[in-house]
């Protein structure tokens, strides 16, 4: 598919095949595959939730996978359409953590410019592009928060460079200048890397283990990518633990509380909740409130909420 998205322009076959690509992917991975997992007894699709399946500590999910239901595309968005509540007369709420990767990595890190523009409510992706690229316009906002998200799963040059289509020198640039507006990282960077192999582990932020006994005889390209496994395990395992602790915290006040509202789905940093219609208010507030309170960081944590009839019309 890449090799195609570089010849698109070139000839209107290019896009032809693109389209038909989409459309197989979404006839063979959707239209056809998910109506077999209906359940008989609800007449619902029931997916099933891994706890100790990824190496990081989020969740996956199988038979069917409900993670990957695309939404990037408009011909993928009909599929998210397709989804919708089981009680007549409900809604879906979705509510989504805002950055909150680079929240935790601006936690964890320390004092620093990347914690002060989360403190002042600064966007940290216009200040990126600023530092970064010397300006800030819809361009450079855009390539700055690939850079944003980039970097906390310790992006080499090489992959930056693929992300935003330059040379590996360039990105090799943009990496540096990243870490010199936000030296904090960096030093967080070396901590946990030292730490992994002084230790041998790496822990997320509420003390979950991943191994890392061979980082310290780790050599070359092995070693770069065991070192850019500890820093993504660190900042993703920690937001993954917030995630399950908003979870927990969600389900307890909803029994007290809203009892005919439920949690359907969760999809990394988004749950999507279940609710009447009448009580939506209620229910969008309790989501918030204890997502944004689930864990005290030293930055705020931040929630966008949609409410609609199907998945799709409620995102935000």
């Amino acid at each position: 598919m890449s090799v195609l998205q570089a010849l698109q322009g070139s000839h209107p076959f290019v896009a032809t095949v693109m389209e038909f690509r989409e459309l197989s992917k979404l006839l063979s991975t959707y239209v056809d595959s998910l109506p077999r997992f209906l359940n008989p007894g609800t007449g619902l699709i029931h997916t099933s939730f891994n706890q100790a399946v990824t190496a990081t500590g989020r969740l996956s999910s199988s038979d069917p996978n409900l993670q990957n239901i695309p939404i990037r595309s408009p011909m993928g968005r009909r599929v998210r359409r397709c989804f919708v509540p089981a009680g007549r007369g409900n809604l879906f709420i979705s509510a989504d953590y805002s950055q909150i990767e680079l929240r935790v990595l601006a936690h964890m890190a320390g004092e620093g410019a990347l914690r002060d523009a989360y403190g002042s409510g600064t966007d940290i992706h216009g200040l990126t592009a600023l530092s970064v690229f010397g300006e800030l316009t819809p361009e450079t906002r855009r390539k700055a928060k690939e850079v944003n998200f980039s970097i906390v799963y310790g992006i080499s040059a090489f992959g930056l460079s693929g992300r935003l289509g330059v040379s590996r020198g360039e990105a090799a640039g943009i990496i540096n200048r990243y870490f010199q507006t936000y030296p904090e990282v960096d030093d967080f960077y070396r901590r946990t890397v030292r730490t992994a192999e002084q230790q041998g582990e790496t822990r997320t932020i509420l003390g979950r283990r991943r191994n890392f006994s061979e980082l310290a005889g780790a050599k070359g390209q092995n070693r770069k990518h065991m070192e850019r496994m500890a820093v993504n395990t660190t900042v993703q395992g920690s937001a993954a633990d917030i995630v399950k602790l908003a979870m927990i915290r969600v389900h307890r006040r909803l029994a007290r509380e809203l009892d005919t509202a439920f949690l359907v789905l969760q999809v990394h940093d988004e749950l999507v909740l279940e609710c009447p219609v009448e009580l939506a208010d209620t229910g969008e507030q309790i989501l918030r409130e204890e997502m944004e309170s689930a864990f005290p960081l030293e930055v705020p944590l931040s929630v966008e909420t949609g409410r609609g009839e199907d998945w799709l019309s409620a995102g935000h």
